[in-house]
């Protein structure tokens, strides 16, 4: 009975978040920046996001939309933790198990249904959260003269945060696919949904993969 009170509430917070004004026309200079969608969120990692699987068919759905608009990031854990400095090697010391010493090397391996898909994009690893650090993301997309970017994968409150607030910097019009985004945590996925409602209404769009589809035709 809380399984099924959980699926109902999860539905209807969902559907709450995802209530938008219709989206204009998003034209052909648009790229899918797909988060993080890796292995070692999966069942079975000290890192599991117990929503990816949920999100999967959207996250899909979206990257098949345009393949060659898609661009997939990967979060790159140090080969150990003294390879990073400050912060970043208390980090790893804790998650140690995700170093690249210790964990399966098929962690930072993109999800399978994405992982095809991503001969026909582009695949950027990063370092830390955000995916224009020590990456040339920046240059890439610039190259392609994108003017739009859609958002899709994981963490909703972590590293796709620090990939809005990029984007945002960047000048670019920037739309968070609402019911292709997950995290760790529902109290912070929603309340991040929420923020970038009532904060960034004039800079960042939010909108569910269907009201996508409609304006990215």
């Amino acid at each position: 009975m809380k399984h099924v009170l959980r699926e109902q509430a999860s539905a209807e917070r969902g559907a709450s978040l995802m209530a938008h004004p219709p989206l204009d026309r998003i034209g052909p200079h648009t790229a899918h920046l797909c988060i993080d969608m890796q292995n070692m969120y999966l069942p079975g990692s000290p890192w599991h996001a117990p929503w990816i699987e949920r999100v999967l068919p959207n996250v899909l759905r979206l990257a098949q939309h345009h393949p060659s608009c898609n661009v997939f990031t990967r979060f790159i854990p140090p080969h150990r933790s003294t390879e990073r400095s400050g912060r970043w090697k208390k980090y790893f010391d804790q998650w140690h198990a995700l170093t690249q010493a210790e964990a399966p090397p098929h962690y930072i391996e993109l999800i399978d249904p994405l992982r095809a898909l991503a001969s026909t994009g582009s695949v950027v690893d990063k370092p830390a959260y955000c995916p224009f650090y020590g990456t040339g993301l920046a240059a890439l997309l610039q190259e392609r003269h994108i003017d739009t970017v859609i958002l899709s994968g994981t963490e909703t409150d972590v590293c796709v945060a620090s990939a809005v607030f990029a984007c945002i910097d960047h000048g670019w019009r920037t739309i968070v696919a609402a019911d292709a985004v997950c995290s760790s945590a529902d109290e912070t996925h929603d309340k991040q949904l929420r923020l970038y409602r009532s904060r960034f209404s004039l800079q960042l769009e939010v909108a569910g993969i269907d009201d996508i589809f409609q304006a990215w035709r």
